[in-house]
């Protein structure tokens, strides 16, 4: 064999890896995909067949509760799925970005909200926004994609969280005169 035949072999031996990663980067991510899926298809699957089956024994006040999350869930999954496509455009690079001033306290509260109303019927679990003095909080960022990483932090910290509080605090972080918000969510799991 000749160098260039053993450069090439190696190239190739490196391709193929490269390929198999790639293979299971996709089947794992297909897999967190399907888990999402099924978490809020069975909610809503859930909710609605107890309605059916209840709708007469139900008080008002939980039947209020459990169509708004059926519409909550079913407005999630409309979510993840324009989040596979724009997954898709993003690797080809045509995916649009909307970058304002938006303040992330709005975000945060808009989030919670949601998320409280989703996924905390009938649970002792509580999603909290650590009180400060901070009241705005902007940065140029896209609202959506902000709004979407907040909202998967706090659903992941629900998933993992039996009973107690889920706090959403936010901090503002001088580091080498550049400053910067810090969001974190902490939780019980």
């Amino acid at each position: 064999m000749t160098k260039s035949n053993d450069d090439d072999l190696i190239e190739l031996n490196n391709q193929i890896a490269k390929l198999k990663q790639e293979l299971t980067n996709k089947d794992e991510f297909l897999s967190y995909v399907h888990h999402e899926l099924n978490g809020f298809v069975h909610n809503t699957h859930f909710l609605s067949d107890y309605l059916c089956k209840n709708w007469n024994e139900v008080p008002n006040d939980n039947i209020n509760q459990y169509l708004v999350s059926i519409v909550e869930s079913a407005e999630y999954l409309k979510l993840l799925s324009e989040d596979l496509f724009n997954l898709s455009r993003f690797k080809s690079g045509t995916m649009q970005f909307d970058f304002s001033s938006t303040n992330l306290i709005d975000i945060i509260q808009d989030t919670i909200d949601r998320c409280s109303k989703m996924f905390l019927v009938n649970r002792d679990l509580k999603i909290l926004l650590e009180e400060n003095k901070i009241a705005k909080a902007f940065v140029n960022g896209d609202n959506q994609r902000l709004r979407q990483l907040l909202f998967d932090l706090i659903i992941n910290s629900v998933k993992y969280s039996e009973k107690g509080k889920i706090i959403v605090k936010i901090e503002k972080i001088e580091q080498e005169k550049i400053s910067y918000w810090q969001v974190s969510v902490i939780d019980q799991g």
